[in-house]
């Protein structure tokens, strides 16, 4: 088999300021958006002993307003529609980023200038303790998520109390707790300098337009100390060391950890790769060895790359309760891990691994920002690796990488010391019963978002529609497979039925080499099941997407359904739900549809399509052969396309890949899915007990009228301006000016009935039932008295601008144009959508408030021994106790 190719490297032009202020400039021109980073060098790791959690703490503040900019980030972000919007504190760096429409950009740079130049300043002590509080409900609601502290916990045993790497980022609350205003400042002073920061701008630019931008807003900053720095510092544990610990998990999980070095040499790229070759996909040899014999769930190696040091990490959850089964497991990884360094991977093993590092570079650099986009990888690569190229270097290092090699640096470092943690379940879960002045302001105005493409349609004679958008230039082809059906369409009595389905579909005619192929053609093949449709989401390089689709589409037409395959999906599906219902927001949704829409609504459900244990224990290979029967028709499906082609290439394609796949005459089954019966706020609180949390999830469900052109915009903006982000009527209440929660968010599913809407925050026990009556007046506030014109002006002016930087990859493309092709939605929706939005009023938001939000039910996941007497307080409404599920 030929070798490997690496990707191109993303070419970029640099410049230093005088200041020392170093800015990369890549051009990317598919889409009128700016990603502008900014990459600090400073960590938890430069933290001084007492003072641990303060670089995560410093991060918060970034965003709370500067001198000459006084209003917060979240704020400016709604208003000028910033996507991916990133603030990331890593133990070695600190990152801040956004994607931008074009037009944007001085103001950014200014604003970028601003908070690093004059934020200290600004800083009160007010604005410290109230970020203090967010951190201390973020660092809560982790812990409260199962296996929350995992990283902390090896942080603490793999390194001794004087290493910078003995405490993870979030650092000790005791510590955070003494922070002083003095203190944020100093680490300003000294750490958020122009000399220590890295600018990178991709996009929509070249650097002939922002060099004078940038040398007029950072180009006065004054530079701060030289730092001198460690550069690495390994330290491998000098024996093995194991602990067994007890959390609120579903199942049982295996960690080791081995202390291997940073990121930027030959050892780390080298461990990556054989990382991959044991633990990274389907045809790895852990997963072939734990999860294909049904002893784990889940197997996965991973390293936590860092700049001093890095941790090389195993992970393996067990498929069944007991101590013996993580014995079994970890004498299967003891053995081979040993044959790996022994022996080396083969030469085939090598260029599999390699595909998945080439296959994901090509997907995340799609988009010019956000989490592993241009702007990132470029920025990593420069402190990282001493050079905005290093990522291109690596992955040349990769393709160049002999067996031998590998596994003699496998034997180097995998023979060290080592730290095991076994994380078991608590045995009570299962016996419960129950800038400078100098500078200017710029001018801020908004700025022109993305053209979606015009979609082309056709049908094929079997019925099957085709849509097509066209992306010229990806390197990236999507298609979305729709065939109507989903959670409505599987009976109650074998829930999960739909997903073993779509695992099946997705494995192929022939599952058997089925991962081997797609790792080959660089393709991904996910399946998903929605409230009303099974779709199969296919990605590819566009020079192998027609093998891909071919592959993909025999198994919608002829998937195997085998006693076997089907036992191995429920065993996959059941280790999934369980996760479910150890995770508070899930319990949630367990509950809710219920309530929402009665015991008989097709919708009523679980939400997930995950099924239960006991449903998932009666589908049978004959139930999946009738579900399949039933629905996969061409009459019932569309395939949706996003990348460079046209309609006649891509009608050929499809043509082609399903050309055995035929009409029937038998009418199709139709779910009704009328209005329920709507639930009045406040007639009763659910609390979903869970013994042992440490936070409280709060659920409020509504149930919302179907998409159209007509209410989609005016729901999607409610959401936005009432419940979505810090900007939002309940994120700045519960977050921004009480303190109670990290965040809130919306649930929000598509589907072609009346659909949920669910407004979710998560808030500490001892806070719960003031954060429950706060909600409820907030919500009768809104549907009596409406939005005002500035919540409304944020929640439109947000969706408008930022578009551009929802339709910078052919999987997001793909995804909106089967949205609409699937609901109706006219065919300039998506064309249409900055400009639509962007017109909505206050009076219009308001009027979708009125009709949504005076009908809800209220849920709450916690310990009902700490939340009974908040919620059932005089004055509360009635409260009904459930036990989880």
């Amino acid at each position: 088999m030929a070798a490997v190719a690496p990707p191109a490297p993303l070419a970029a032009d640099s410049f230093i300021l005088p200041n020392g202020l170093r800015v990369l400039v890549h051009t990317d021109r598919k889409a009128p958006v700016v990603s502008v980073d900014v990459l600090y060098h400073v960590g938890s790791k430069d933290e001084q002993p007492g003072k641990s959690g303060l670089a995560h703490l410093v991060e918060h503040l970034m965003f709370y307003g500067t001198e000459h900019a006084p209003t917060d980030w979240f704020a400016v972000a709604a208003r000028y529609g910033f996507t991916d919007l990133v603030g990331l504190t890593h133990n070695d760096v600190s990152r801040f980023a956004q994607t931008i429409p074009v037009a944007t950009l001085e103001t950014t740079l200014w604003l970028e200038a601003q908070r690093m130049a004059n934020l200290a300043p600004a800083l009160t002590q007010q604005k410290l303790d109230a970020q203090r509080r967010v951190v201390e409900n973020e660092v809560a609601q982790g812990l409260n998520e199962p296996y929350g502290g995992v990283l902390e916990r090896i942080a603490r045993r793999s390194y001794p109390p004087d290493h910078p790497y003995h405490r993870e980022v979030l650092g000790d609350m005791a510590e955070l707790r003494t922070a002083s205003v003095e203190d944020v400042r100093a680490w300003l002073g000294r750490y958020y300098t122009p000399n220590n920061a890295v600018l990178i701008l991709a996009g929509d630019v070249d650097l002939a337009s922002v060099r004078p931008m940038v040398e007029r807003h950072f180009g006065p900053l004054t530079p701060g100390p030289r730092i001198e720095r460690l550069r690495r510092w390994t330290l491998p544990m000098d024996a093995d060391r194991h602990e067994r610990v007890e959390q609120r998990v579903p199942r049982a999980r295996l960690y080791r950890s081995w202390n291997i070095p940073g990121i930027g040499t030959t050892e780390f790229d080298h461990l990556r790769l054989l990382g991959d070759v044991l633990g990274s996909g389907a045809a790895s040899r852990l997963h072939r060895a734990l999860v294909a014999t049904g002893i784990a769930s889940d197997v996965s190696v991973w390293l936590h790359g860092r700049e001093l040091s890095s941790s090389f990490i195993i992970q393996a959850t067990a498929n069944a309760r007991g101590d013996s089964v993580l014995a079994v497991a970890g004498r299967i990884i003891d053995a081979e891990v040993a044959r790996i360094i022994v022996d080396g991977p083969t030469s085939e093993e090598l260029r599999s691994a390699l595909r998945g590092p080439r296959n994901w570079f090509l997907r995340a650099t799609e988009r010019v920002g956000g989490y592993g986009g241009q702007s990132d990888q470029l920025g990593w690569s420069q402190v990282f690796g001493g050079r905005s190229d290093y990522h291109a270097l690596q992955m040349t290092a990769w393709a160049e990488a002999k067996p031998e090699g590998v596994a003699a640096i496998g034997a180097a470092w995998l023979r060290r010391g080592s730290y095991t943690l076994e994380v078991h379940p608590i045995r009570e879960l299962t016996s419960h019963d129950s800038v400078r002045d100098t500078i200017a302001p710029a001018v801020l105005e908004g700025g022109a978002t993305a053209a979606f493409p015009t979609p082309s349609e056709r049908t094929l004679p079997s019925g099957l529609r085709v849509v097509v958008l066209p992306r010229p230039g990806a390197r990236i082809t999507a298609a979305r497979i729709i065939i109507g059906g989903g959670v409505a369409a599987v009976p109650a009595e074998i829930a999960g039925a739909g997903a073993v389905l779509m695992r099946l579909v997705a494995a192929g005619a022939d599952p058997k080499h089925r991962a081997e192929k797609l790792s080959a053609l660089g393709g991904e093949v996910m399946p998903v099941v929605g409230f009303d449709g099974f779709s199969l989401d296919v990605n590819a390089p566009g020079s192998t997407f027609a093998a891909v689709l071919t592959g993909a589409a025999a198994g919608v037409v002829s998937p195997m359904v085998s006693d076997s395959g089907v036992a191995a999906a429920r065993r996959e599906l059941a280790a999934a739900a369980r996760g479910d219902s150890a995770t508070a927001r899930t319990q949630a949704r367990r509950v809710l549809p219920a309530l929402l829409y009665g015991e008989t609504h097709p919708y009523a459900a679980d939400w997930s399509g995950l099924g239960r244990s006991t449903t998932l224990d009666r589908v049978t290979p004959e139930a999946i052969t009738m579900l399949h029967r039933t629905w996969f028709r061409p009459e019932n499906a569309m395939v949706v396309i996003a990348g460079d082609l046209d309609v006649v290439t891509a009608e050929r394609l499809v043509s082609t890949a399903f050309s055995g796949w035929r009409a029937r005459p038998d009418s199709l089954p139709r779910p009704s899915l009328s209005q329920p019966m709507p639930r009045r706020l406040g007639d009763t609180i659910v609390v979903v007990d869970q013994p042992g949390a440490t936070q409280a999830e709060i659920a409020v469900g509504f149930v919302a009228p179907p998409p159209s052109d007509a209410t989609e915009l005016r729901f999607e903006a409610l959401g936005r301006a009432f419940a979505i982000g810090s900007s939002s009527r309940l994120g700045r209440n519960l977050r921004e000016t009480k303190n109670w929660a990290y965040g809130t968010a919306l649930f929000r599913p598509d589907a072609a009935g009346y659909r949920p809407f669910v407004v979710h925050t998560a808030v500490r026990p001892e806070h719960t039932g003031d954060a429950v009556a706060e909600l409820l007046r907030e919500l009768r506030t809104v549907a009596a008295n409406g939005l005002s014109d500035d919540e409304a002006g944020r929640a439109t002016t947000f969706l408008s601008t930022g578009f551009g930087g929802r339709t910078q990859t052919s999987d997001a493309v793909a995804a909106l144009g089967a949205r609409a092709a699937r609901y109706d939605l006219s065919d300039t929706f998506f064309a249409n959508y900055p400009a639509a939005i962007g017109r909505l009023t206050a009076t219009e938001l308001s009027a979708a408030a009125a009709e949504l939000l005076p009908y809800a039910v209220v849920v709450v996941v916690g310990d009902w021994r700490v939340l009974e007497v908040q919620l059932t307080a005089a004055g509360r409404p009635p409260v009904k106790r459930l036990d989880a599920r």
